[in-house]
């Protein structure tokens, strides 16, 4: 017998309740359970988006850096990543 795996929908993943230490995101449907990340990788992560955010600002202003922000890209995926680059406009619709 295999066992039955259910698939969230997006309100189900909004509706979880806060974890210490354990950062959530779906994919295709599927909870994805993450330990929070160590300073050293938020250190690195920041130094990075710095960099970006100087380079956009002077050669790519319509760009926008962004990081650790919950991006809904469809019904079954939410996901968080380290540093975002997206382009400013054009129907993008990014989060406040």
């Amino acid at each position: 017998m295999t066992p039955t795996e259910t698939l969230l929908t997006l309100d189900e993943y909004f509706d979880l309740p806060d974890q210490p230490g354990v950062v959530h995101e779906m994919l295709h449907g599927r909870l994805l359970e993450i330990a929070k990340p160590r300073f050293e990788r938020k250190e690195i992560a920041g130094n990075w988006l710095h960099l970006l955010k100087l380079l956009c600002q002077k050669q790519f202003p319509e760009f926008r850096i962004s990081g650790d922000t919950e991006f809904i890209l469809n019904a079954e995926t939410v996901q968080a990543p380290d540093a975002l680059l997206a382009r400013s406009g054009r129907g993008n619709r990014l989060p406040e």
